[in-house]
């Protein structure tokens, strides 16, 4: 109870959820399977600092120039910038 009554001046649900079910975490689920698609079939690495070159370059690339239609179809930097005055930087590794 106590939980709950700290996040209340937030607006913010506490709730517990249950390791791996695929309906409580459904965000991360879509992510991981993009990262697969467009980062774990399309390139052979030959180490892991080459995969962790690609993950950057495409968590950069998504930051940055993916439109989402949850957001009115603008990219989550464009949205940032516009709803809330805040500048996002790539990731640099």
């Amino acid at each position: 109870m106590e939980r709950v009554l700290k996040f209340y001046p937030y607006k913010i649900n506490y709730r517990t959820m249950k390791l791996k079910h695929p309906w409580t975490n459904g965000q991360i689920e879509s992510m991981n399977k993009k990262i697969k698609q467009k980062v774990l079939t399309r390139y052979i690495f030959s180490d892991e600092i080459d995969l962790e070159k690609k993950l950057i370059e495409f968590i950069n690339d998504y930051k940055m120039n993916a439109k989402l239609k949850s957001i009115d179809s603008i990219s989550p930097k464009e949205y940032l910038m516009r709803k809330h005055n805040i500048i996002i930087q790539p990731i640099v590794s």
